[in-house]
């Protein structure tokens, strides 16, 4: 939806001549900001995936789930890039708090796939020192956070 209206209602809402000035607008009704959030919510969307994979039951994929938030990891920070190079203005009318989650979620998915890949070798019944570490790593990751 956000993606839609970033690249296909928006631009022709503006090129029909609307005098509404980008700030009278909501944040999310402006074409930078739209974008950024089709990408956060595909993140979200990856997210949601690795729970699904986690409820089923049995044994799940761990070095799948290292991977896949990982790539969580990297679409939220492609968020947090895009809205700053290409919304900061509209950035400033988000509540700050908001941005400290989406750096606490790019923590946590660090962890996760630390964690995720510690399982992995743990699994594989060598390396045993490695997923140790791992795991260590992954604890470490969970206990000090970025600033947004």
């Amino acid at each position: 939806i956000f993606t839609f209206l970033a690249d296909d209602h928006l631009p022709k809402w503006v090129a029909r001549g609307s005098k509404v000035s980008e700030d009278d607008l909501p944040v999310e009704c402006c074409v930078g900001t739209a974008k950024g959030l089709s990408m956060l919510f595909k993140a979200n969307a990856q997210q949601m995936a690795i729970a699904t994979v986690l409820i089923k039951p049995g044994t799940p994929n761990y070095s799948l789930l290292a991977k896949l938030s990982l790539g969580v990891v990297e679409q939220l920070e492609a968020f947090i890039n895009y809205m700053r190079d290409n919304a900061f203005k509209q950035m400033a009318r988000i509540e700050k708090d908001f941005f400290t989650l989406v750096t606490f979620q790019i923590q946590l998915q660090k962890a996760l796939s630390l964690y995720f890949y510690g399982r992995t070798l743990w699994e594989q019944e060598h390396e045993y020192g490695l997923a140790i570490a791992m795991l260590s790593e992954a604890t470490l990751e969970l206990k000090t956070r970025d600033t947004p």
